[in-house]
């Protein structure tokens, strides 16, 4: 029903707005003040001017004259009462000027003397003629409009106010995943790089091994394309870790040259390339809650190993080859720490398929609860 609807103001009101805005409307100001100056010229000079009329009186039969002028020739017309004067030596007094060149027509009777502007025309003034119609005829009357109520503020590009879209995030931030209870997975994988005794290498005795906690460190960058959506990347590193018992054996020549059994430390590291989208539940709110869905690609760069012995650790290392994809899904909030800092926490959940890696927790239980953590700044 208000679809184009628009509401005048009085100008007071839009100087309010305007100077809380930052910026004074210094033309309509000076505008104002002309006009104020006009105004009080014209009513110095319209005092002179009445006050120069002068009419004898002489106490005889009076008169009655009616002068008509024409719309064209006043913007308003004005009615002024006479006194009785001197038939002889009457004198209209017409406070409209210029005053009509049509020659007076004599009326009977001993009526007050009336000047007119022709013929009456009554027209009805709505509402809002009546709030416009003191002011200039050049003062700009500035209007809201109600489907869009900030289109029509002149605001200073200095004050401009951080949009949601069309800026870049910067994000700092860590990732812990659960380790849960391997133990007990039914997910046995075949997977493992232990599994089958190399030439070369570690076996393992059994699925004795335990997990530690995966850690996660990365920096992105989030571009907010629409008011409430955005789409983040980045690179992400990833540490593995596990101790198992296990048997370590170097061949040299095709015969065993040393073999220890000990317990033995494991950890993997990954490079990662995630890319997420994220929508805004609460779009521009200081708190913002958010979803947000992606998958990970990570490039295991080494496998290590760290062998206890008796004299000293031994230190072995094996290549790691294709890649591990990821899928995650959570939900996330951030909390203002200034006007462009922000601290997230975003929980989720991750699944790593079979991608033919070395053994690790995404191996035994390739779904897993994740708590993401860190700094987001507002370029």
């Amino acid at each position: 029903m208000l679809e184009g609807a628009e509401e005048s103001v009085p100008a007071q009101v839009w100087e309010g707005v305007s100077s809380a805005l930052g910026r004074r409307r210094r033309v309509v100001l000076l505008r104002r003040v002309a006009y104020g100056f006009a105004a009080a010229a014209a009513v110095v000079a319209g005092i002179v001017v009445f006050r120069g009329y002068h009419s004898p009186l002489v106490p005889e039969e009076t008169a009655v004259y009616v002068a008509e002028v024409t719309e064209d020739e006043v913007e308003t017309p004005a009615v002024e009462v006479i006194t009785e004067v001197p038939k002889e030596q009457a004198s209209l007094l017409a406070v409209a000027e210029p005053v009509s060149k049509q020659p007076l027509r004599k009326a009977s009777g001993r009526d007050p003397v009336v000047a007119t502007a022709g013929p009456v025309v009554e027209e009805e003034i709505t509402p809002a003629e009546e709030k416009t119609a003191s002011l200039p005829a050049e003062t700009e009357v500035p209007s809201f409009d109600l489907e869009h109520p900030a289109a029509d503020l002149d605001v200073d590009d200095n004050l401009q106010p951080v949009r949601s879209a069309d800026r870049i995030t910067l994000t700092a931030g860590g990732l812990l995943e659960t380790n849960g209870s391997p133990t007990r997975s039914v997910f046995t994988g075949h997977r493992a790089s232990g599994t089958v005794t190399p030439k070369t290498g570690i076996r393992e005795h059994g699925d004795n091994g335990t997990y530690g906690v995966p850690l996660s460190l990365g920096v992105g960058l989030k571009w907010h394309f629409a008011p409430r959506w955005a789409l983040g990347t980045g690179l992400t590193y990833s540490y593995l870790s596990r101790s198992f018992t296990g048997t370590y054996t170097v061949e040299k020549n095709g015969a065993i040259d040393y073999q220890v059994v000990a317990d033995i430390t494991n950890g993997i590291h990954y490079l990662g390339v995630p890319v997420q989208l994220y929508y805004s539940l609460t779009g521009d709110s200081p708190v913002q809650c958010y979803t947000f869905a992606g998958a990970s690609v990570e490039k295991g760069l080494v496998n290590h190993f760290r062998i206890q012995d008796a004299g000293s650790d031994i230190i072995y290392k094996e290549h790691v080859d294709g890649v591990q994809l990821s899928f995650s899904v959570g939900l996330g909030v951030r909390f203002p720490l200034t006007d462009r800092i922000g601290l997230y926490i975003d929980p989720s959940l991750h699944y790593y398929p079979d991608c033919d890696q070395p053994r690790s927790i995404r191996t035994r239980q390739p779904l897993m609860m994740s708590l993401e953590a860190g700094l987001r700044f507002d370029l």
